[in-house]
């Protein structure tokens, strides 16, 4: 209660004095057009179990609207989640290294989540600041699978990576935020949290666009065979089908006892 408060209260002063101006728009849009008439913004910590809770269903969110929103993440490290300002600045280091590669930018933020118990708190409390750094630029490179480690050891120390890491931290700030996850819709505030199901996200976006569709764009029906068995067969990408929740199949095929067929391409 007592952070919260303090992250108010310098909210408070960062309306009243000039943050530094980004270089860029906040923001990483992982999915969707810059054009979508509804943008959906979660601001996170990547070592918030909270953020990790609602990570699975914010998939489904960006899966069922595809490119009729846009989806963007913003990272916002708490300092009582030790690490957090390191792990956090991976992912604008990620940006930096791809070139804004949005695929690679989205893979380090669901492999730090889903892993963040490696940096959390207790786990490096024998490790040194270096060994730490060393750790989160061994994951990106291993993991996220990009650039060599001598790069992003030196990219986790850049003067200016660092500075973004921090303006984006700020930019938070002036928009109200202390808590993560946070959600915004076309800028204003959206009280989701981790128990939110895709149905909660539709009852709050379908009202404000009549294009919403019924189903799930990238469910796609198969083309029609003159085989009856086949005619409520849907493919779905393989990739897709990882991150589907056990809900959505439900919602979206067993009521019309369609049958699922998982494809590669």
């Amino acid at each position: 209660m007592l952070f919260k408060l303090v992250l108010l209260i310098l909210s408070a002063i960062a309306y009243g004095k000039q943050i530094p101006i980004p270089t860029r728009p906040e923001g990483y849009g992982i999915i969707g057009s810059p054009d979508a008439n509804i943008i959906v913004e979660m601001y996170l910590d990547l070592l918030c179990d909270d953020c990790q809770a609602s990570w699975p269903t914010i998939m489904s969110l960006v899966y069922y609207y595809d490119t009729r929103i846009q989806f963007l993440i913003h990272p916002f490290p708490f300092p009582y989640h030790t690490n957090s300002f390191l792990v956090n600045q991976g992912l604008h280091v990620v940006a930096n290294v791809t070139e804004g590669a949005i695929n690679l930018i989205k893979k380090y933020a669901q492999l730090a989540l889903q892993h963040q118990s490696t940096w959390y708190n207790e786990a490096t409390m024998n490790m040194t600041i270096t060994e730490v750094i060393q750790s989160v630029a061994n994951f990106i490179v291993n993991d996220v699978q990009v650039a060599t480690v001598d790069r992003v050891m030196r990219l986790m120390q850049d003067k200016d990576i660092n500075e973004r890491t921090v303006i984006s931290w700020k930019y938070a700030c002036s928009r109200g935020v202390f808590s993560t996850p946070t959600f915004m819709v076309n800028g204003v505030y959206v009280s989701a949290d981790p128990s939110w199901t895709l149905d909660n996200w539709r009852s709050v976006i379908d009202p404000l666009n009549p294009e919403c569709p019924s189903v799930c764009p990238r469910l796609q029906m198969g083309s029609s065979t003159d085989d009856s068995r086949l005619s409520n067969l849907i493919h779905i990408h393989r990739q897709q089908a990882k991150e589907l929740k056990g809900e959505d199949v439900v919602n979206e095929f067993c009521k019309d006892k369609r049958r699922i067929k998982v494809i590669n391409e």
